[in-house]
């Protein structure tokens, strides 16, 4: 009877959201996309067919729309009220889009992905391991194409670079009797230029006259700020900066900078411009000037559509469903399903006055920055330290809108992301996810994988060189199985108080072994509620209670979808790092991991004082170690988080130090 009801209900449910029978002409309202300008058509990689699918077409242009400003679904837009608006009376924005496929639409798959661009670039292309030229050089492994999927993106952003290859979003600058407002905004400067002096950036026109405009630094995100006078800046004009260095303090110091400012951008708009443009490709024929629809070419329908975003723009995924965007302006259901990669617990800096989207709390850096603050779970609960009851699906719970979520972070997340708030109350209580949402942590992945496995940047240890490609890739396919077949993902595979995976931070560091040069960093992201309207902002509250994946012997983290690096290892791997000498040495180093190789005899391992068993302990033979490493692939495959055709290539990714793959 139970399956009956949900069948029934998820029936009513598109029903209602159109998503069965929600095809129709371009909207006479002004609302939405109203124009589609594309300025570019050609064919994609040299011409080459991929599968079933055939050739594939990017197209390049821009999308016009509108949004009403007093219509329910917009109201919550910080500073909407502020907006310009035409003589319909509606607020009117511009984006930057692309669209990849088939150059026969009917051969595609039916299947729409929307890569939400990452500061104006594409994170999509991450997983079939290509650039974005679409030259005949750069298909990479073809992993979309040779699924016939469509891949749109258009530009959300209202301060990502107006560069070619880059796309914007165009939003209105909010105004008070036909002037820009103006207000304070603050600028956070780390990791400076070497030198005496450096120039900066900064995010809005500063007013000139420097009256209320203050310069601190601090060593550590935790010191006290020093204010610096006013001899050791001065404005280049509005949009930069000249500092002279602090004495006594590194490149990694905190200049912080809050300075009356102008054009305040009416951010939120760009997110609401994704809802619309979506919601255009989805269900639109052609816009208000006859334009069709190159998505729905020659009659096709799109099955279902489905969100894809990697850090940043996993966050806005987030933000974007929080702020009930996933029901579009008719009350259609815009994503079907949703993929947030690495994006933690936290939404965007973007629904807020001066706000500055690519701006994200770490331990170190832009730590007080809004868009981290409850609710952190996409199940609804109440905060016992505001007193509030959210959660990120209330408000699509509501307009019965809301997507199939799978959730993919790595260990970074819960060292800077407070991941452990994903599963738990803020009193420190378990928490059920809701049963349309999975969640998975990569077992020792970073969030930020190096270019090599001999980079160290600004951190002490060798940075973490993993990828997530493969595992994404399978859950994405996983994702459109459950949207579009109904076939459930893998079972969520996290670290939970259940299964006593996760733990205190005082219990992770009595497990840690005493790797020598490699000590526990015990610094984490705190978290507690900020309010970010005062200049700085200021914090109050106990902090959140956050919880972190268990060791082995090994210091390798426990929990999550264990990793074939963690199944046979050959170092110790974690999703944390900590700054060198130079740039606030002691701090958390980004989002960067590290890489701790093991010792490759024993004479050596005793020789150094390592715990950690060595290589030649582990392994009779390089033969020995891939047989070990194929094993634990081959379980991945069965469990559902690799695809069978990646498996060859992952087992060969990581051959034993010292050897060539597979011999004796």
């Amino acid at each position: 009877m139970k399956k009956i009801m949900r069948v029934l209900s998820v029936g009513l449910a598109l029903f209602f959201c159109g998503a069965a029978f929600g095809q129709q002409s371009a909207p006479d309202t002004g609302l939405g996309v109203t124009r589609l300008v594309i300025a570019k058509r050609q064919i994609a990689y040299g011409g080459a067919s991929f599968g079933s699918a055939g050739p594939y077409e990017i197209l390049a242009g821009t999308a016009y729309g509108e949004l009403d400003p007093n219509a329910p679904a917009n109201k919550g837009i910080v500073n909407v009220n502020r907006a310009p608006l035409n003589d319909k009376g509606h607020v009117e924005y511009s984006v930057d889009f692309m669209i990849l496929k088939p150059a026969d639409a009917k051969k595609g798959n039916g299947r729409l992905i929307y890569d939400f661009v990452n500061r104006g670039r594409n994170t999509i292309l991450r997983l079939d391991e290509s650039g974005d030229s679409f030259t005949a050089s750069d298909a990479g492994n073809g992993f979309l194409m040779n699924r016939g999927y469509t891949v749109a993106w258009s530009g959300w952003q209202m301060d990502a670079p107006g560069t070619p290859g880059f796309l914007r979003a165009y939003v209105p600058i909010a105004k008070m009797n036909g002037k820009p407002v103006t207000g304070m905004s603050r600028e956070e400067f780390t990791d400076v230029p070497a030198g005496p002096v450096f120039t900066q950036t900064l995010d809005y026109p500063a007013l000139l006259d420097s009256t209320g405009t203050t310069l601190t630094v601090r060593e550590h995100e935790a010191d006290p700020r020093k204010p610096l006078p006013a001899s050791s800046w001065h404005f280049i004009d509005e949009r930069h900066v000249e500092i002279m260095a602090a004495p006594g303090f590194d490149r990694g110091a905190l200049y912080e900078l809050i300075y009356a400012a102008t054009n305040e951008a009416i951010a939120d708009v760009g997110l609401a411009a994704s809802r619309d443009f979506v919601s255009f490709l989805r269900y639109v024929d052609q816009d208000s000037t006859g334009q069709p629809n190159p998505v729905r070419d020659l009659g096709t329908t799109i099955k279902a559509a489905l969100a894809f975003g990697i850090s940043q723009t996993g966050r806005a995924i987030n933000d974007f469903i929080y702020q009930g965007f996933n029901a579009d302006i008719s009350g259609r259901m815009v994503f079907d399903g949703a993929l947030p990669l690495l994006s933690a617990t936290r939404r965007t800096y973007t629904n807020f006055e001066f706000a500055q989207p690519g701006r994200f709390a770490r331990q170190h850096e832009d730590h007080q920055y809004g868009g981290d603050q409850f609710p952190f779970s996409y199940a609804t609960s109440k905060d016992s330290v505001s007193g509030k009851t959210d959660g990120i699906l209330m408000q699509c719970e509501k307009s019965h809108t809301c997507p199939r979520i799978v959730h993919l972070d790595s260990d970074t997340e819960f060292w800077q992301g407070r991941d452990s708030l994903l599963v738990t109350d803020t009193s420190g209580r378990p928490l059920a996810l809701p049963e349309n949402v999975r969640a998975y942590m990569m077992s020792g992945q970073e969030h930020n994988p190096a270019p090599n496995w001999n980079t160290r940047g600004n951190c002490q240890q060798i940075q973490n060189a993993l990828s997530y490609a493969p595992y994404a890739r399978a859950l994405l396919v996983a994702l459109d199985r459950w949207v579009t077949d109904g076939v459930a993902p893998p079972p969520t595979t996290f670290p939970n108080q259940k299964s006593h995976t996760l733990l205190t931070l005082a219990k992770v560091q009595a497990s840690y072994p005493a790797i020598p040069g490699a000590p526990f960093n015990p610094l984490v992201n705190q978290l507690q509620v900020i309010d970010s309207k005062t200049m700085p902002p200021e914090a109050s509250g106990p902090a959140y209670p956050l919880f972190f994946p268990p060791m082995d012997a090994d210091g390798n983290p426990q929990g999550g979808i264990i990793l074939p690096e963690i199944a046979v290892p050959i170092a110790t791997y974690s999703g944390r790092n900590t700054r060198a000498d130079g740039f606030s040495a002691g701090e958390l180093c980004g989002l960067a991991g590290s890489y701790i190789p093991f010792a490759a005899t024993k004479q050596e391992r005793l020789a150094n004082g390592d715990p950690r068993m060595s290589l030649e302990e582990r392994y009779k033979s390089a033969r020995d170690y891939t047989d070990k490493r194929k094993h634990a692939v081959d379980a991945l495959v069965q469990q559902g988080f690799v695809l069978p055709e990646d498996a060859d290539g992952l087992v060969r990714s990581m051959p034993l130090p010292g050897t060539a793959q597979g011999k004796l």
